[in-house]
């Protein structure tokens, strides 16, 4: 059989067995299932894209949580085949951040963040009318039932949001309403990227980073160590 002709129900089986989606990605090339260069007509891509896409409404969660990883991480690659399918893609992975499963709401909130539409600066940019509406999802997630999901979902906000907004928006006021939000979370794991992102980018957005310093002050006096590390090198990068 051609193996551009397989259906979505190979890419299932790999999911049901519990690989990731960095893993399934490295799997379907090795089944030639992508070409190394698509064009904008790659109608085998494309065709496993919309394969892909189907399966976010699987019956089965542990399904549909991992596919919308497999799809958001390999969209990164292939923006092109990604186009073909997102208008009803970021309406389901939006739908998805509210899922009755707890691992779908992780698995989510972690995919949604890495789905690209164009470059800046030469990293993968989140599509904007997505990641703009799942902002408000994410934030509901911190108070979630699931310890886990709290925690994915700060690791999207704290990292990959909070860097979309400052690259795009400039907007220093939602940025530090999501880091107020993290600051005070209960998980440490969720206080921590509001101090590790101003390690690295304290310089790149000076400015914003000077908004921060409230935080960071706050931060530094934290139970956990490792937040008061984080935070103690942040402000030493501050001007």
């Amino acid at each position: 059989m051609d193996p551009h002709n397989e259906d979505k129900s190979d890419v299932r089986n790999l999911l049901s067995e519990g690989r990731n989606a960095e893993e399934v990605y490295s799997l379907m090339r090795g089944k030639g299932w992508y070409s190394t260069s698509p064009g904008p007509q790659d109608e085998d891509v494309n065709n496993l894209f919309s394969n892909i896409a189907n399966l976010l409404w699987d019956e089965e969660a542990r399904i549909r949580g991992r596919a919308s990883q497999v799809l958001c991480w390999t969209a990164a690659v292939y923006p092109q085949s990604w186009s073909n399918v997102e208008e009803r893609v970021a309406t389901r992975l939006l739908e998805m951040l509210s899922d009755s499963d707890p691992q779908v709401r992780s698995d989510v909130a972690l995919a949604i963040v890495n789905a690209p539409s164009e470059k800046v600066n030469g990293v993968p940019n989140p599509e904007k009318q997505l990641i703009e509406k799942a902002i408000p999802l994410l934030i509901s997630l911190l108070k979630d039932e699931n310890n886990q999901v709290e925690i994915d979902a700060g690791w999207s906000l704290g990292n990959r949001v909070v860097d979309w907004i400052l690259r795009n928006r400039e907007d220093h006021k939602l940025v530090l309403d999501i880091q107020r939000r993290l600051a005070r979370h209960r998980e440490a794991a969720n206080r921590e990227h509001v101090a590790s992102y101003w390690v690295w980018n304290a310089r790149t957005f000076p400015e914003a980073a000077a908004k921060a310093r409230p935080l960071l002050l706050q931060l530094a006096g934290d139970a956990d160590y490792t937040v008061r590390d984080l935070a103690e090198k942040a402000l030493s990068y501050l001007k």
